[in-house]
């Protein structure tokens, strides 16, 4: 996990936001991996690969989010790290925030910019709070290591 994540989610949490991981990792991955990182209690979901007929770069996962938190996907933010997240964003019609700190199949996340859907990249999760206002959701993600 990259530095200052739980102090970020804890953060949005205590502006109001509705906070869900998205990863098309497996539930039996994802779950252990969020409960060791001490991630489970700032989330309100957890949509998994698994749990939708399709994975990211197709928009269901970031879809079920949305139903799961009960926000229509113009309302909601995605803050993602990879080219298959900003196409599932785009997709799902919903505002996308890019972290550089992510793994965008091991091509820098500023190659992305300019792209249609991208509203802003940031260096991390600590500089997207900012960029979306007070009581939006927040669509997160897994962090995956560097290949």
């Amino acid at each position: 996990m990259f530095e200052g994540v739980p102090q970020a989610l804890a953060r949005l949490r205590e502006r109001g936001w509705k906070l869900a991981c998205v990863t098309n990792k497996p539930r039996e991955f994802t779950l252990p991996l969020l409960q060791r990182a001490g991630l489970t209690p700032l989330l309100d979901a957890v949509v998994c690969g698994d749990e939708v007929p399709h994975r990211k770069p197709h928009p269901a996962i970031v879809l079920e989010a949305c139903s799961r938190l009960g926000v229509a996907p113009d309302c909601a933010v995605m803050v993602g790290d990879s080219v298959y997240d900003a196409l599932a964003a785009r997709a799902a019609g919903v505002r996308l925030l890019l972290v550089e700190t992510g793994y965008n199949e091991g091509e820098p996340v500023s190659s992305l910019a300019g792209e249609p859907g991208v509203d802003a990249i940031v260096p991390s999760l600590s500089d997207a709070g900012p960029l979306v206002g007070a009581g939006s959701v927040l669509i997160g993600w897994v962090q995956r290591p560097p290949p």
